[in-house]
């Protein structure tokens, strides 16, 4: 009786799940594409918000859009030491005229920003201005000219950290091989 009783528990479990599939849901707006990440595209088609640059407000400004991202990070982790170095290559495009761009950063310090144009062939490095606003934890890249609308960059930027010990971000921990000896390694 009990055997028969878990078969037909089971049973009604597989018909029940059988009969809850997963359903496409069709956006509303059949006119809309997805956006490929592996060339430039103009985003000018893309409705903006309006930016509230309250103290209150974490989002970013409208006014520049990511394009791909290359970080390198180098530590010496296996000597036990916690601090890194890291350079992140940012290709973005300027949707709207402006001479900041703004981005998040947490628990790194020792900022170098330059910016390369990659719209003119050989272009020059332009150094940034780098403010760090604690409280929105924004990083706050500054030109002395503004950037164009609808122009691409290369953004570059230099910083240090140190690895956190919580098992959240980019962490150090450690293991016991089987030889016994602890090996010490990072983690993302």
């Amino acid at each position: 009786m009990a055997r028969w009783m878990i078969n037909s528990w089971l049973l009604l479990l597989l018909v029940g799940a059988g009969s809850l599939q997963a359903r496409l849901i069709h956006p509303q707006d059949v006119n809309l594409v997805q956006l490929e990440t592996k060339e430039y595209q103009r985003f000018s088609s893309i409705e903006t918000r309006a930016d509230d640059n309250s103290e209150d407000n974490y989002r970013l400004p409208n006014n520049t859009v990511p394009v791909s991202y290359n970080v390198e990070l180098w530590t010496d982790v296996h000597n036990g030491t916690r601090e890194f170095k890291g350079i992140v290559k940012i290709d973005l495009q300027v949707i709207e005229a402006t001479n900041t761009i703004t981005l998040h950063a947490r628990q790194t310090d020792n900022f170098t920003a330059s910016i390369v144009s990659k719209d003119t062939a050989n272009s020059n490095s332009i150094p940034l201005t780098v403010t760090y606003e604690s409280k929105r934890e924004f990083l706050l890249l500054t030109s002395t000219s503004n950037f164009a609308a609808n122009t691409n960059w290369t953004l570059t930027i230099e910083y240090t950290g140190f690895l956190r010990t919580d098992q959240g971000g980019f962490y150090i921990s450690s293991y016991t091989d089987d030889e016994g000896a602890i090996q010490i390694i990072d983690f993302v």
